[in-house]
This record gives structure tokens, sequence and C-alpha cells, in this order.
């Protein structure tokens, strides 16, 4: 396998099914290249008066720098790339072979493995 000595190695910090960060963080995706793609995980601060799920919430700067508006267990799941705006969407519970999600909803898993949250049928 080559690998590219531009490309920063993924890192995953915590985990995304498991929300293992401390009190006050929560286990987020973002992006540790400057880019737009989600390539590793790390622990983030929640913030202070946090958006809940099903709320509108913002992603800050880029979309995937792992900061966003929304409270614990969930993330900003963004609809306009222009405006960074999303509605806060909780993350999947389980593991990749075995998801769970709330009645209503299915897990979704993107191609990188780095998004995975609970969204309407």
């Amino acid at each position: 396998m080559e690998c590219d000595a531009d490309m920063p190695p993924s890192v995953d910090e915590c985990s995304l099914w498991m929300q293992d960060c401390p009190k006050g963080q929560k286990c987020m995706s973002y992006s540790n290249d400057g880019g737009a793609a989600y390539t590793a995980t790390k622990c983030f601060p929640v913030d202070l008066n946090p958006d809940m799920v099903g709320e509108e919430c913002i992603a800050y700067d880029n979309g995937a720098d792992g900061l966003d508006s929304c409270g614990e267990g969930t993330m900003c799941w963004i609809l306009d790339w222009e405006s960074i705006e999303g509605l806060c969407a909780p993350f999947c519970t389980g593991a990749v072979d075995d998801p769970g999600c709330a009645p209503g909803t299915e897990c979704y898993v993107n191609g990188s493995g780095f998004g995975v949250v609970c969204l309407p049928l």
C-alpha cells in the first residue's frame, strides 16, 4: 500500500459510537488536514447554549472543523454548505455492524465512516 506523504494520518482520539469524551465535550468528526472532508475524530467542547435534536444548528468555520452548535450526543447535519446550517442529528449507537437509532430513523454511515448519525426514514 502506498502512502501519500502530504496527507496527515487518520487519527481517532475518541469513538463516535461510544461518545467516550469527558463531560462537557463530545466526540466529533473533523478534518485534520484543513479540508472539507472528515478524516479523524477527537473530543470538542459542547456549545454553552446548545441546540437540541431536530433544532436548527450551525457548523462553525468550514463545517468540518468539529465545532458546531449542537449538544452532547449530536452533530450538526449540514443541509446547506454555503451557510453551513443544518439540523442537529443524534449519533448512532451500537457499532457499524449493529447500529441503533430511535424509531422512525436509521443510521447513516458515510463512505469515510466519520459520519454516523440517525436520520429520518
